[in-house]
Parts: structure tokens; C-alpha cells; sequence
């Protein structure tokens, strides 16, 4: 603990700062670690929910779930090459110009192992939880769930649909989705009209794709993207990273 002195309205306090530890979850030892270990929300204390409790103790353990191998899924050199040349494809179509169709590489299986989308136990390559969301295998495979509200609260929604396949397609249903709910003008450049929407199409991929990129996939409850008269929200399940604050 850091311990330091501070003068506040001419008095005196000692000020004792406490870090969070790594090594979590730390619980009653005298209840264990499942009913024991509790958490603060909304100034009221709790019992930990299990998908929570399962983020602590492979946090602690410096683990990532999506990097585990997934026990029910095998997979093959086929598998292997239709995933890396579908990633490769999907990199192409989301660049416009040639430079930037230049520089995207060729997806190798020595590049999925780098990544944690497949892992090799005692000589044999298998999939990792990363594998089965990006194929849409996995037995939970989260969704996204979109609506439209009519006016700034979430009392009447006019359209709903849920977005379901492996992530990264979500990603591209998920954006045509805002497209085709929001408003387009149009604005004159010289001799040419240009079809302007009322959102940043780029900013709109961009905070989709963070959703699912950093989203907890222990956690049962699903992205949302809800569009409403006057803004975008999109809520991405899970908790922040260790010692990350929301200032």
C-alpha cells in the first residue's frame, strides 16, 4: 500500500492507496472460493455471477478464454485453409484502394497459432475457442441484437432483428443493418453527387467490430445496437480490464 499525508479543510489525513493484485479472485477463505468470492455494484455488495467468477480466476492465471482449446471441435488441414483464405477475402473486400490491397498478407496456419485461433497440445494442432466463434461453431454462439426505437428511449421499437453466424460476419450484417435504417442525403462535389449518410460509416464499423473484438464471451448476454431519433448505441457485455477505470 502507498501511505501518504494529505491537508484537507486544515486537517490532517492519512491517505492509504491499495492497489488491485493480479493474483484473482481473492474470497473468504472460510466460505470458498465460489460463495465466497463477492463484488461491488451500484455501492451494494454481491455474491460474484459464475461466468464472472471463471474471468477472475483466468485473469489471475493470465489465460484468455478465447485462446483455450475447445474440447468438442476438432479440426483439419481443409478447415484450416478455407478459414485462412475466408479471412484473407474478407481483408480484401473491407479495402478500397490498391495500396491498402497490397499490404494485406496471405493467413497461414502458423499465423492462426499466433494469434490463439488454434493451439498445438503435445505435437497436434487444435482449435481454440478463438476458432469456433470465428467459424460459428461455438455450442453458445453469441448474437448481436439490433433495434430501431421511435423517439429517445427505448419505450416503442418500430424493427428489431438478431444477427447470428460466425463473428466477423457479424460484423458486415450488423453494419448493413444501420445502413439501411438510418438516413442518406447527398451533398454536390463539382459536377458529381456523392450519397452522404447521416452517421460516419467508418466510426459505425469501427465501434461494431471493438464490440465484438472486446466483448467477454463468458458473459451469456448478447451485443446491442440500438438506434434511436437522436444517437447510436451500441452495448457490448462484460467487465473492463484489470486496472482500467472508466475516467
Amino acid at each position: 500500500p502507498d501511505v501518504t499525508l494529505q491537508t484537507i479543510e486544515n486537517r490532517t489525513v492519512i491517505v492509504v492507496e491499495i492497489t488491485p493484485g493480479r493474483e484473482r479472485p481473492y474470497y473468504l477463505k472460510s466460505m470458498g472460493m465460489v460463495d465466497g468470492t463477492f463484488i461491488r455494484v451500484s455501492g451494494t455488495t454481491r455474491h460474484v455471477e459464475r461466468y464472472i467468477l471463471k474471468e477472475l480466476i483466468m485473469e489471475g492465471q493470465n489465460r484468455y478464454y478465447d485462446c483455450e482449446p475447445c474440447s468438442y471441435l476438432s479440426v483439419t488441414e481443409e478447415d484450416i485453409s478455407s478459414l485462412c483464405k475466408e479471412m484473407k477475402e474478407k481483408a480484401l473486400k473491407n479495402t478500397i484502394h490498391d495500396a491498402e490491397k497490397e499490404k494485406v498478407r496471405d493467413i497461414t496456419k502458423n499465423v492462426l497459432l499466433s494469434w490463439g485461433v488454434l493451439a498445438e497440445i503435445d505435437g497436434k494442432i487444435v482449435p481454440t475457442n478463438a476458432y469456433a466463434l470465428l467459424t460459428g461453431q461455438a455450442r453458445e454462439q453469441q448474437i448481436i441484437q439490433c433495434a430501431v426505437f421511435k423517439g429517445k428511449d427505448r419505450a416503442y421499437f418500430v424493427d428489431r432483428r438478431e444477427i447470428e453466424g460466425p463473428i466477423q460476419d457479424q460484423v458486415d450484417d450488423a453494419l448493413q443493418y444501420v445502413m439501411e435504417k438510418i438516413n442518406m442525403g447527398m451533398r454536390i462535389q463539382g459536377m458529381y453527387r456523392q450519397d452522404v449518410y447521416e452517421l460516419p460509416l467508418d466510426s459505425v464499423r469501427e465501434l461494431i467490430a471493438n464490440s465484438i473484438a472486446h466483448r467477454s464471451y463468458l458473459d451469456p448476454g448478447n451485443i446491442q445496437i440500438a438506434l434511436f431519433d437522436d444517437r447510436l448505441e451500441i452495448t457490448s457485455p462484460g467487465m473492463l480490464l484489470n486496472g482500467v477505470t472508466i475516467q
